[in-house]
């Protein structure tokens, strides 16, 4: 039996997985906890003395000091490390999981498919305690129970049931801190022109409602540029709850800018086009997107919706067999068996020591201690009277989900999935 703490980030990407993960692995009689990662998961660590903590992928020295470094000194803890992105693009894999630092202190790296642990290991030049097992976030595309969903959101939303759904997601927007100037100018120009596409497509389907989904972190400025730009029709709805794969589950049709949900659609079964008014380099690509069917203008993307409308849409073939490919390189297996085998490996790393830190991490480590407890405690104290984002994960979020009738049919059709797939690393 092991206590552990699952860090969560991005509710809308995270906390369904995560707590499917901690209920099959509290099953098993594990002591087990998930913990936000925006608001002091330091102080979370240090009460709750974990053996394993279970994160999402991190960058900074100040991540490394207070996730993996003093707990280490403190509670010789094992990390595991999921990575929640791994189709990433050639320009961002360094910066994104670059940290030699956070990289060679990890107990275990859980890779999706073989190209990200290539990756890992060519491309970060690190070799450790590595595991494939697919994703464990497309798992509950198999179990979700549309009616459900759709019928509930119809009500929850003022959505009509009797007309087809279009699910929009729009990941275009980027960090302040972009450096990359061309990525910048892509970025701005993209999310001006795809939205003046969308409006229009809206304009010409008015029998269809169209569900717009901005990216988590889109900052509320900008959202508001996207509310008011909508704000004439009456078929544009601006939601973002739920897990993608709720919607995938109530909808025709998605179409994305260059969001990796694009694989949740596929999987889904669900017809997915990239809207790109303006051409984007190769550089700055997803690896996936040479698998997704892309429209470079409005009648390009208004014949496909009218396809989908007919029931009548179809890809080329040569597309098709390049996307199996993907999905086999980046995903491994579709079995929707990943969960089970991710607590597999987890129990695993649960018999082994911990991987030791490095002696030089070993020494100064107290004034970080203090530096790290600090900045915590002040940000629970403005925490308390700040006014919290709709993507902040709350205690009520956890329950919330937990009792919601959706959640417990998937769950149960999960848990009595028995049989766990043979694989081989």
């Amino acid at each position: 039996m092991a206590k552990i703490i699952i860090l969560a980030e991005v509710k809308q990407r995270e906390l369904l997985p995560s707590i499917i993960l901690m209920r099959m692995l509290q099953e098993k009689g594990h002591i087990v906890k998930i913990v936000n990662f925006l608001s002091a998961p330091f102080i979370n660590i240090l009460l709750f003395k974990p053996d394993i903590i279970i994160n999402n992928g991190m960058r900074s020295d100040f991540n490394f000091n207070r996730i993996i470094r003093i707990p280490k000194i403190l509670f010789n803890v094992k990390i595991v490390t999921l990575y929640a992105e791994q189709v990433l693009s050639n320009s961002n894999m360094d910066s994104y999981y670059g940290n030699s630092k956070i990289l060679h202190n990890t107990d275990l790296h859980v890779c999706w498919g073989p190209s990200f642990y290539e990756g890992i290991i060519t491309k970060l030049g690190y070799k450790t305690s590595c595991c494939i097992i697919g994703s464990y976030r497309l798992d509950v595309l198999k179990y979700l129970p549309s009616l459900s969903i759709r019928e509930e959101f119809s009500v929850k939303y003022n959505l009509n049931i009797d007309k087809r759904w279009i699910l929009i997601s729009a990941n275009l927007f980027r960090s302040k801190n972009e450096k990359n100037e061309r990525r910048a100018y892509l970025i701005d120009k993209s999310r001006v022109l795809f939205a003046e596409g969308i409006k229009n497509l809206a304009m010409n389907f008015p029998e269809i409602e169209f569900i717009y989904r901005l990216h988590p972190a889109t900052p509320s400025d900008e959202a508001k540029i996207d509310y008011d730009f909508f704000e004439s029709l009456d078929n544009v709805h601006f939601i973002c709850d739920y897990p993608i794969s709720y919607w995938l589950k109530s909808v025709v049709m998605m179409i994305i800018w260059q969001s990796t949900s694009a694989v949740e659609g596929w999987v889904a079964k669900i017809p997915t086009v990239a809207f790109h008014p303006i051409e984007i380099e190769e550089q700055f690509l997803g690896w996936h997107m040479s698998c997704v069917t892309t429209d470079w203008n409005l009648k390009s993307l208004s014949s496909h919706v009218k396809a989908v409308v007919a029931n009548s849409f179809c890809e080329d073939e040569l597309l098709l067999d390049k996307r199996e490919e993907f999905l086999k390189n980046y995903y491994y297996r579709l079995d929707y068996m990943a969960t089970l085998r991710l607590i597999e490996e987890i129990e695993k790393i649960d018999s082994k020591p911990s991987t030791a830190l490095q002696n030089d991490y070993r020494f100064f480590w107290f004034l970080d201690f203090l530096k790290i407890s600090r900045i915590e405690f002040l940000r629970l104290f403005k925490g308390i009277l700040k006014k919290k984002s709709k993507n902040y994960i709350r205690r009520r979020d956890l329950k919330n989900m937990i009792k919601s009738k959706i959640f417990r049919i998937t769950y149960e059709r999960m848990k009595n999935e028995k049989e766990l797939s043979n694989y081989r690393f």
